[in-house]
C-alpha cells in the first residue's frame, strides 16, 4: 500500500491512502503524512481526509495543512482535528475562524465544538455576527458543546447593536440551556427594543423551563406587544409543568 501512494494515478493513490488510515499504524500514519507535500492538491485534501482517523502524531502535520496549504486542504484538515479531538489544535482552528473561506470557517467551528474547550468560546461567541447562516449555525452548536464556560461571552452579544445578532445570542443561550442564564435572557425579555428579540427570549426561557423562568415569563402574559404576549404564552404551553397549568388557567379566566 506504501508503494502504491507513488503511483502517478491519483485515483490510486487515494485508494491507498483510504486503507492506509484504516490500517492506522506508525508506518501507514507517517506515509500519509509525507503525502501532505504531494503536488497534487487533490491528493492532499483526500489525505487530509483520511487523517482524521488517526491520532496524535496526525495532528502538527494537520495543523501545518490548515496553515499554510490550499483552501480545500484546510477544510478536510479543519475537519480531521475535529475528529481527532486534540486540545493542541485549538490555538490554529481559532485563527482559522477569521479565514476568507466560509467553508474553512464551519468546519473549524465544527472542529471546535468537537473540541470543546473553554478558550474558543469567545472566539466563537464573535461569529454570532456572520453573515453566513451556516457558519453561523455552526457556532451555535459549538456553543452549545461547550456549555457553562460559553455562557459570558454569549452574553456579552446581549448588547450587541445589532438586533439580530442580540436574537442569535438570546436563542444560543437557550440551547446551552443552563439554569444560570435565566435571569439574562428575563432582561433582553423586559428591556429590548426590538418585540422579535424579545420573543426569542420568551423563547429561551421556554427551552429551559425551571421554575425561575415561569416566574419571569408570567410577568409578560399582559405585555403591550401582541406578539410578545403570544411568545410567551408559547413558551410557557412549552414547559406544561403543573404551575404552568395553573397560571395559564388563572390567565385566561
Amino acid at each position: 500500500l506504501i508503494e502504491a501512494t507513488k503511483d502517478p494515478n491519483r485515483k490510486i493513490i487515494w485508494q491507498a491512502a483510504s486503507a492506509l488510515s484504516w490500517i492506522g499504524s506508525a508506518e501507514a500514519i507517517n506515509a500519509l503524512i509525507s503525502l501532505l507535500s504531494h503536488p497534487s492538491i487533490q491528493v492532499q485534501a483526500a489525505v487530509a481526509k483520511a487523517l482524521g482517523r488517526a491520532s496524535l502524531p496526525a495532528v502538527s502535520p494537520l495543523v501545518d495543512a490548515l496553515k499554510y496549504s490550499d483552501d480545500i486542504v484546510k477544510v478536510h484538515a479543519a475537519h480531521s482535528l475535529g475528529q481527532i479531538n486534540s486540545p493542541l489544535a485549538v490555538t490554529t482552528l481559532i485563527e482559522a475562524l477569521k479565514h476568507g473561506s466560509k467553508y474553512v470557517r464551519f468546519e473549524s467551528a465544527w472542529a471546535l465544538g468537537q473540541i470543546k474547550s473553554p478558550l474558543s468560546a469567545h472566539p466563537l461567541a464573535s461569529l454570532l455576527t456572520e453573515n453566513d447562516i451556516s457558519v453561523q449555525s455552526q457556532a451555535v452548536q459549538a456553543l452549545k458543546s461547550i456549555g457553562v464556560p460559553a455562557i459570558s461571552s454569549v452574553a456579552q452579544m446581549l448588547k450587541n447593536p445589532s438586533s439580530h445578532t442580540r436574537s442569535v445570542a438570546a436563542r444560543t443561550l437557550g440551547q446551552i440551556g443552563m439554569e444560570e442564564v435565566v435571569p439574562l435572557l428575563a432582561q433582553v425579555l423586559k428591556e429590548d427594543d426590538y418585540a422579535y428579540v424579545r420573543c426569542d427570549a420568551a423563547s429561551a426561557l421556554g427551552e429551559i423551563g425551571t421554575h425561575d423562568a415561569v416566574f419571569y415569563l408570567s410577568q409578560f402574559l399582559k405585555d403591550c406587544d401582541l406578539s410578545v404576549r403570544k411568545a410567551v404564552e408559547k413558551a410557557l404551553i412549552h414547559i406544561n409543568s403543573p404551575e404552568v397549568q395553573e397560571i395559564l388557567h388563572k390567565h385566561r379566566h
